[in-house]
């Protein structure tokens, strides 16, 4: 049986998922009102949906230290939806190849349990909307991140930090950071 907030989580992914959707076919249409170029469009699109989900994301690791599994199939579903749109039937074969590269690429970290699921089907996401240059480049700049910041904390306090990070923070402010490069 689920509690009342599993059942208000589950609302909350949806109304921000079909929010995010609205905004990014809203802005869509608008952009493609004033400059008429569909690819530039298209990857403003997928960066808006990469970043939506990565907020949101963000939300619930730092409440709980887990991302939703719906969260993740949404992005899924956005990430096959876009790879459809741009490639016909053969998006649907894009889609699975982008998708499972990142997790076979990030297995062992999370079998030894230096990252967490959800962060790497977070990157699967990422995978399925952006160029795999674009999730390598946020693979490193987030581990970079997380290190500078985890050192910043064992000298701020003295001894060996033994908790967990919130790692997808350091995944979106990465993904934000590479908006500017």
């Amino acid at each position: 049986m689920q509690s009342y907030y599993d059942n208000q989580n589950v609302l909350l992914i949806i109304s921000n998922v079909l929010y995010f959707f609205m905004a990014s076919f809203a802005m869509g249409i608008a952009d493609l009102a004033f400059y008429n170029r569909v690819e530039t469009e298209v990857k403003k699109t997928d960066k808006f949906l990469v970043w939506s989900i990565l907020t949101t994301a963000n939300l619930f690791d730092a409440r709980n230290y887990k991302i939703p599994n719906e969260l993740i199939i949404l992005g899924y579903c956005a990430g096959l939806f876009l790879n459809v749109q741009n490639h016909q039937m053969m998006g649907v074969v894009f889609f699975i190849a982008k998708a499972i590269w990142p997790i076979l690429l990030l297995f062992l970290l999370t079998d030894i349990g230096g990252l967490g699921a959800g962060d790497v089907k977070l990157f699967s996401v990422m995978a399925t909307m952006v160029g795999a240059k674009e999730v390598v480049d946020t693979m490193i700049y987030s581990v970079m991140l997380a290190g500078i910041i985890a050192i910043y904390i064992c000298v701020k306090e003295g001894h060996i930090v033994k908790r967990k990070l919130h790692f997808s923070l350091y995944i979106t402010f990465a993904f934000f950071l590479l908006q500017f490069k």
